[in-house]
């Protein structure tokens, strides 16, 4: 045995010493890898979970078919419509009028449970965006330049 481990009583691979670097090393890994995890993963309800926005400013939503899915907002005016959950597929239809109640136009979307909006239709000077789940509805305007 040299000086030095004679000096400081190391005699070797001792199981102590194995496990107290093992402990540091754990203490070392969590301090400095505490935000490399991974993300949870998906939630199984995101994909059920759906929201429609009416980014119009004059134009009000109100259900027209099924009426017999309680989960689905039957009038959304210029706001987001609460989230709601859907089970199954279920394809809703709305009626789009102004603030004087007239006929706008029209617009449907196909919601389905584990995969989202899978279809959406409309009629009328309206844009449809789809976007993680969540409908955007806005009215289109043409201007005319002389």
């Amino acid at each position: 045995m040299n000086k030095d481990a004679a000096i400081s009583r190391y005699g070797g691979g001792d199981l102590g010493t194995v496990l107290v670097l093992f402990i540091l090393l754990v203490i070392v890994m969590s301090v400095f890898c505490a935000g490399m995890k991974e993300c949870d993963p998906p939630d199984a309800t995101a994909a059920s979970r759906f929201q429609i926005n009416n980014a119009t400013t004059a134009y009000n939503f109100f259900l027209s078919s099924p009426t017999n899915v309680p989960a689905l907002p039957t009038r959304i005016d210029y706001t987001r419509s609460p989230d709601f959950v859907i089970s199954g597929t279920v394809t809703a239809e709305y009626n789009i009028r102004d603030l004087y109640n007239r006929d706008a136009g029209s617009f449907s979307l196909t919601m389905q449970s584990g995969t989202g909006i899978t279809n959406s239709r409309k009629t009328g000077n309206f844009v449809l965006i789809v976007d993680n789940n969540n409908f955007y509805a806005y009215k289109l305007s043409v201007y005319r330049y002389a």
